[in-house]
């Protein structure tokens, strides 16, 4: 019998009829587990009586990354599924069966592991059990015990094609299951899903180009490629021990024992295609982007890639576009809702679109001329459309179609934003970056249509945005990041010298040359009556007449005209983490739509709730904002009630297949206008394209499409370039609530605390719930109930806190013959807290070995968790004379400013009276610098120990790192379903070894730790890195201060003798 998943569903099928070709599959799992979660890696038992497979909820389910994942099975004669694993890790993953009764599985659950995972038994009625073999993403056992071990990988091959970094899969053999070797390292592919075909072993590789299935003996002789290298990749390989079958462009393949080809298995699905039937969504919850019309009266809505026109003050909604296989985004209505402008790619490239609401036909502009657009506006005169793409600024004559460029981007630092008209429809204002790296600075710009005259408003030394003209259109306002207030050194002053408070602030220039601020006390308030749309206009000096708003700085963003003056978003200052706040009473602050009226200078409060997505009529009048599966519009003046639109009066029949073609196509147009080289960098990606738009037939649900589109992103062979998926995952699965503990089960009635995790007070994530005041438990109290439930003697009490991270649980614990009961707050950040405990171990493993003479730093990633890690511990390790910085798993973030501080060397010293002497510079490393990497040093790390060994400032230890080293702009672009794809925008080279993505970093010492290492607990990485600490401690020294000498006062002249 062969199992296997399509159309989201679990099949059965015989192999015999499938060679056959009469084989009709039936489907075994129709619900994968709670809400209707994905299911894949469906695994049979060596009798064909019973299933498991790997249910998944949340995440980035395509990539088989992220989300909450669980093994379950189920007996085939009709029983129910049953969960077997509640782990909530997302390395989870069914493997096969070890026996009829047994299930093969790995996890990372209970390790400080993000992106490795161990093998497990987990029978279907009992506890799990490890089997000793290492970190494993694979694991094929032979009948006579011998094992073949294939090791984690970041993406599956298909997915990054002819990748040979450090994490390239490879594949270890063991005679016994105790001593484990190599095999096939000189092949030089990515080896995975190793498996047994009787005495040889199987297995994927693409060395030659292509993935492919082949064989060999296990001292790697007698290899052989079975079948033909052809356009696409074998994956999925799996095995009985006998018969290998593998999946290849969403068919099915068997290798027969003693076949030398392979051959296609033709299977039927008994109810296909339900997948690819119409479906009817609501605008209540597939609504995306929308837009007031300019006095506010009327809303538009895009719906699944359709527009609709729904009245404000209430009415039915009125489609407007709703072509099969095309799609509309950043729709814009115009005065009276006559027209709808808005960019399609109807015909198959992106364009313009005039809707005109009086039944003439739609008028298709520009199309194919753009490139990607990013945003767009209409003048309110309706003649005319700005469009900002990835490298341009257009106008676009609306009655015409001529296109004017007004500015080009690609040779300057990223693409316009914050488009905005004046109401005199006679001039434009953008903000335009003036640095290419991110979060850098930005200028604001005004261009006069009538000549194409553009001026700069900013100088671009800060990062401005928001540019809005007052309605009135006599000035231009927007938002500056220029106010730099200081807040003191910070807890470390050698990553940052000093903090700043929240430094935006709005600003204001008039645009007649002689006109006053509004802020001057000679100011007479705003006109009474109509104020003339077109006033007089200087674009000299513009920077010269910049004023500041009369309000404090903060995190402002996205201003806006309103009647009368400027909204503008003030989100509340607070770290990333939330640790500043956590233990504040009362909800946290939110953020607030605040306006500043010109007459008064009062600053009313528009809205005091989550604000998420809103628009401003043109008019200012009227602000729309989205809560819940309504648009609320809302005016803001003194008169008129709040509105609320209904989108669940939209109504949107969709044919998925025609949705899947368009969304391919915009994923192939996105990486065709935005990889990093115009020519892709040598990849024919028409053909590449065309190649699998075939595969298109074969997709039945939009899990199939999306591993078709990563599929063809992986003809790239390059890293950055992924799906972040966000449909049909089903319902999230309830939080886990962990204890911070190693659990193993007993004879008994309970599960036995083995070890309590080393947690910190300074981070709610480092918490350990067992420990504390009035917490009592220690190691070798048994856990026997959770709020009065017995624990599951096969689960533990995982089911039992399912659901319940961060509430108070009753624990009833037994000790020797005494049972008691302590409450305690389970977290749901068990990771970081393994993390925590296990860089204490390390450290302390260090400060012994070493004498206390190196410090020791670990870091798992340098965003928000990484770098507040980093910064409780590096004070106390740069004391040490030596430093061994461990970057063993660390998937990313920016290392700049730590590079500063490792290739710092000391030039001085300060001798304090009544203190021990310190460094010049500050907090210097005055030994030497050893980093310990691996094949999961990832990204920004790598950037950092290439950029030391180029340096000569630090000393590499354990394996080539991954080779993620092509940069991306964030997904900021959404397909019509919401999902988002990435493109690799940015590469990166070095002086010396070149181009490092998909090959990585090389260590100076290389040292692999084995399977047989890992069993034992032993880390030769680490060890080798103390023993260059120390060797180069004793054999080159360190600066120590130089000793105070003679007084110096006598040596130097007196004042009458200068």
């Amino acid at each position: 019998m062969l199992t296997f998943v399509a159309e989201d569903r679990v099949w059965l099928a015989s192999v015999a009829e499938a060679l056959a070709g009469t084989a009709t599959a039936r489907c075994v799992v129709e619900d994968a587990g709670p809400g209707g979660a994905r299911v894949s890696l469906p695994r049979l038992n060596p009798s064909a009586t019973r299933l498991a497979w790997t249910s998944v909820t949340g995440g980035n389910t395509v990539a088989l990354r992220g989300g909450s994942r669980e093994v379950w099975y189920t007996d085939l004669d009709g029983g129910r599924p049953q969960q077997l694993t509640h782990w909530a890790d997302r390395n989870t993953a069914t493997c096969g069966w070890l026996s009829d009764t047994e299930v093969l599985a790995r996890s990372g659950y209970g390790r400080a592991a993000d992106r490795r995972a161990w093998m497990f038994a987990v029978p279907v009625a009992g506890p799990p059990r490890e089997v000793p073999c290492g970190p494993a993403a694979e694991l094929a056992v032979r009948a006579d015990g011998a094992q073949l071990v294939g090791t984690m990988t970041v993406f599956e091959p298909v997915y990054w094609k002819r990748y040979r970094g450090g994490c390239a899969g490879k594949i270890w053999y063991s005679p016994d299951g105790k001593t484990f070797e190599p095999v096939l390292r000189s092949l030089g592919g990515n080896l995975t899903n190793p498996a047994w075909a009787g005495s040889r072993m199987a297995f994927l590789s693409d060395h030659e180009g292509v993935g492919a299935l082949y064989s060999a003996e296990i001292d790697g002789s007698g290899l052989r490629r079975h079948g033909d290298l052809g356009e696409f990749y074998a994956r999925n390989a799996t095995s009985d021990g006998t018969h290998v079958v593998y999946e290849q462009s969403g068919r099915l393949f068997l290798l027969a024992p003693g076949e030398a080809q392979p051959v296609e298995l033709r299977i039927r699905l008994a109810d296909a295609g339900r997948g690819r039937l119409p479906r009817t969504w609501s605008g209540a919850t597939a609504t995306g982007g929308f837009a007031l019309d300019p006095a506010g009266r009327h809303l538009v809505a895009e719906v699944r890639g359709t527009l609709h026109l729904l009245p404000a003050e209430g009415g039915e909604p009125r489609p407007v576009f709703a072509v099969p296989g095309a799609r509309a985004r950043l729709p814009v209505v115009t005065e009276n809702a006559t027209t709808v402008v808005c960019v399609s790619d109807q015909g198959g490239e992106e364009g313009i679109d005039v809707l005109a609401q009086d039944g003439s036909p739609a008028r298709r502009l520009a199309h194919g001329e753009l490139g990607r657009a990013r945003e767009l506006v209409v003048a309110p005169d309706g003649r005319t459309a700005a469009v900002a793409t990835d490298v341009r600024l257009l106008t676009v004559d609306l009655a015409s179609g001529a296109l004017t460029e007004l500015v080009r981007t690609d040779d300057d630092h990223g693409p316009c934003s914050g488009l905005a008209f004046s109401p005199g429809s006679d001039l434009l204002a953008w903000a335009q970056p003036t640095v290419s790296r991110g979060g850098g600075r930005s200028r604001i710009r005004l261009a006069r249509l009538a000549d194409g005259h553009v001026a700069d408003v900013t100088r671009g030394r800060f990062q401005d945005g928001s540019p809005a003209f007052t309605p009135d259109g006599r000035y231009l306002a927007f938002l500056s990041g220029s106010t730099l207030d200081p807040t003191g050194p910070n807890l470390n002053g050698q990553l940052q010298q000093s903090g700043f408070v929240p430094g935006v602030r709005p600003h204001l220039v008039p645009l007649d040359g002689r006109a006053p601020s509004p802020f001057d006390a000679s100011y007479g308030g705003w006109p009474e009556g109509d104020t003339p749309a077109e006033s007089a206009v200087d674009l000299e000096g513009l920077p010269e007449r910049v004023v500041p708003f009369p309000v404090e700085a903060g995190t402002y963003e996205s201003l806006v005209a309103i009647e009368g003056g400027v909204a503008w978003l003030d989100r509340p200052s607070h770290g990333v983490l939330g640790e500043a706040t956590r233990h504040a009473p009362g909800p946290p602050p939110m953020p607030r739509l605040v306006g500043y009226r010109l007459a008064d200078a009062s600053r009313p409060t528009l809205l005091d709730k989550a604000v998420g997505p809103y628009a401003v009529a043109a008019n200012g009048g009227r602000l729309a904002y989205r809560a819940g599966g309504a648009v609320h519009v809302k005016p803001l003046g003194d008169d008129g009630a709040e509105l609320a639109v209904d989108l669940g009066a939209i109504t949107v029949e969709t044919d998925p297949v025609a949705e899947w073609g368009q969304m391919f196509d915009e994923s192939w147009r996105l990486v065709r206008d935005r990889y990093w080289r115009a020519d892709v960098d040598g990849v024919d990606w028409p053909s590449i394209g065309a190649r699998y738009r075939r595969l298109l037939d074969r997709v039945g649900c939009s899990h199939d499409l999306f591993d078709v589109i990563m599929e063809m992103h992986g003809e790239l062979s390059v890293s950055h370039v992924g799906v972040f998926f966000i449909g049909g995952q089903g319902r999230p699965a309830p939080p886990p609530g962990y204890l911070g503990a190693d659990l193993a089960p007993t004879a008994g009635d309970g599960w036995r605390i083995e070890r309590l995790l080393t947690g910190d007070i300074s981070s709610s994530m480092h918490r350990t719930p067992l420990i504390g005041p009035g917490v009592t438990a220690r190691p070798g109290d048994v856990i026997t109930a959770v709020d009065g439930e017995p624990v599951d003697p096969a689960y533990g009490p995982m089911p039992r806190l399912a659901g319940k991270a961060g509430r108070p649980v009753k624990l009833t614990l037994r000790r020797d013959d005494t049972e008691f009961r302590l409450t305690v707050v389970p977290t749901p950040h068990e990771s970081r807290l393994r993390h925590h405990d296990l860089t204490v171990r390390r450290r302390a493993r260090v400060a012994e070995r070493t004498g206390g003479r190196a410090g020791y730093l670990r870091i798992i990633d340098m965003v928000a968790a990484g770098w507040a890690d980093l910064n409780r511990d590096l004070g106390e390790e740069l004391e040490r004379t030596g430093l061994i910085l461990d970057l063993r798993g660390n998937h990313g973030g920016d290392l700049h400013p730590l590079l500063d501080l490792l290739t710092r060397r000391v030039t001085g010293w300060h001798q304090p009276r009544f203190a021990q002497p310190y460094t010049w510079p500050y907090d210097t490393v005055r030994g030497p610098v050893v980093v310990v990497v691996d094949e999961f040093t990832t990204c920004g790390p790598e950037n950092l120990v290439v950029s030391l060994q180029l340096l000569g400032a630090a000393t590499l230890v354990g394996t080539r790192t991954h080779g993620s080293m092509t940069g991306s702009i964030p997904p900021d672009q959404a397909l019509l379903d919401g999902s988002r794809v990435s493109q690799p925008t940015v590469s990166k080279w070095w002086d010396g070894p070149g181009w490092l993505d998909g090959h990585g970093v090389t260590p100076d010492v290389e040292v692999e730790i084995t399977p047989q290492d890992w069993v034992a607990d032993r880390d030769p990485q680490l060890d080798t890195a103390i023993d260059l600490v120390l060797a180069a401690l004793d054999r080159d020294g360190y600066p120590v201060p130089p000793p105070a000498g003679p007084p110096t006062h006598g040596r130097l002249p007196r004042r009458e003798e200068r």
